[in-house]
């Protein structure tokens, strides 16, 4: 679900992007088992969205960053108490 209440279909990934990272650092370095996407309309729903996410879970803010394509992205490293982490953006 968005920030804003409005949902977006899920894309599942194959392990294959997992498995190369693994081979080049090992599994420890693997820092996003699972990766989830909020859409935003305003920096406000940003900070509401990353807001909603400390509360729940230890992060790590990467920060905005604009991408090759020109637009700004968010990026959040999450992790879980099981251990595993998770890249929000």
């Amino acid at each position: 679900m968005t920030s804003n209440g409005r949902t977006r279909a899920l894309k599942k990934n194959g392990s294959g992007r997992i498995e190369q990272k693994a081979a080049i650092r090992g599994f420890n370095g693997v820092t996003d088992l699972a990766r989830a996407t909020f859409v935003i309309d305003s920096p406000q729903h940003a900070l509401r969205a990353v807001q909603m996410v400390r509360k729940q879970f230890p992060t790590i803010d990467e920060g905005w960053q604009k991408t090759p394509v020109g637009y700004l992205d968010r990026k959040l490293l999450v992790r879980f108490p099981t251990g595993a982490s998770a890249k929000f953006s």
